[in-house]
């Protein structure tokens, strides 16, 4: 079965020039594998540190896991040698108001 397509609400789509993924960022991506979903974050340019976006996008994540019966665990990984040092600092980064796997 396939994956239900899913939008993030003022995100850009491919053919505007960027990618958009089921996350709703282009720095994490959602994949299934057999009765894993795996969230990988992709900002190598940060070491993998955290926007607002990219919080809500890993909840979106854990949302899209306990809603498919098939999958039993989500795995979150980053690209290049560093998984994530937590929020961009750099930014301004707005947590969520309640625990992610709520």
């Amino acid at each position: 079965m396939a994956a239900p397509s899913l939008s993030w609400p003022g995100t850009r789509h491919a053919e505007e020039g960027r990618h958009d993924d089921d996350l709703g960022t282009p720095h994490l991506r959602f994949e299934r594998r057999g009765a894993l979903g795996w969230c990988t974050i992709d900002r190598p340019e940060s070491r993998n540190a955290l926007t607002s976006r990219m919080y809500f996008g890993i909840r979106r994540a854990v949302d899209l896991v306990n809603k498919d019966p098939d999958l039993h665990a989500l795995v979150i990984t980053g690209v290049d040698d560093v998984f994530c040092p937590g929020g961009d600092l750099r930014r301004d980064v707005k947590r969520p108001t309640r625990p992610l796997g709520m």
